[in-house]
């Protein structure tokens, strides 16, 4: 694969000024970018970042995926992209997810997942799942992290409240806000990723459902 990104969008104005947005900004933050409004199987790009405003565009993420190519979506709702940035794009997130996966590497691969689809940019503190962006305060936030830097197992209140209310003292304010953040991902997107584990704590489920495991 050669050293590039190639940045594919459908033609027209709205598209043109966008894609010539992000080539500024990822040509400034040192990726080589080439643009192109199809992929062709000559092309060998590290990484391509492609625009869903296109009624092919999701064949043709999948065509890419399929060559093992990883590819990063943006525009309008794309839920079968794995890696997906609404419009008005998250710079900082995009540039940090590139540089994670791209250009640079001798070997590119596919990224893996983030735990239940979700994806994270510690720096920008920018979370979305399944492409759509979620508006967290700093605590949300920060229980949400820790459930997912320990996808799988279970987080204890105590442990909650220890990092990411340090300053409380006694009371449910740990509930209080996974009740909050429950409103703003599971009754959102009628989903059950945080599960509470009887006698443990807080979960933070993948998206693949299991048999009854205790939880609720």
């Amino acid at each position: 694969m050669d050293n590039y990104v190639l940045l594919i969008a459908p033609n027209g104005e709205e598209e043109n000024s966008v894609a010539g947005t992000l080539s500024i900004e990822l040509e400034d933050a040192g990726f080589p970018v080439r643009r192109s409004t199809s992929f062709r199987e000559s092309d060998r790009p590290a990484l391509v970042l492609l625009s869903s405003g296109s009624d092919r565009a999701q064949s043709v993420y999948e065509h890419i995926r399929r060559k093992q190519i990883p590819v990063f979506c943006y525009g309008r709702e794309a839920p079968w992209a794995r890696n997906f940035f609404p419009r008005p794009v998250n710079i900082a997130a995009l540039i940090k997810a590139l540089r994670d996966f791209g250009p640079g590497e001798t070997e590119t691969k596919l990224p893996e997942p983030e735990p239940a689809g979700l994806f994270f940019d510690p720096d920008s503190r920018y979370v979305s799942f399944r492409g759509r962006s979620l508006d967290l305060t700093e605590k949300e936030y920060g229980i949400l992290k820790r459930l997912r830097d320990n996808a799988g197992r279970p987080v204890t209140k105590e442990e909650l409240k220890e990092t990411v209310f340090p300053e409380a003292g006694e009371g449910n304010i740990v509930e209080v806000y996974v009740n909050y953040l429950r409103k703003k991902l599971d009754l959102r997107f009628d989903v059950r990723l945080i599960r509470t584990v009887r006698g443990c704590g807080y979960l933070l489920e993948t998206e693949k459902k299991g048999e009854s495991d205790g939880t609720d």
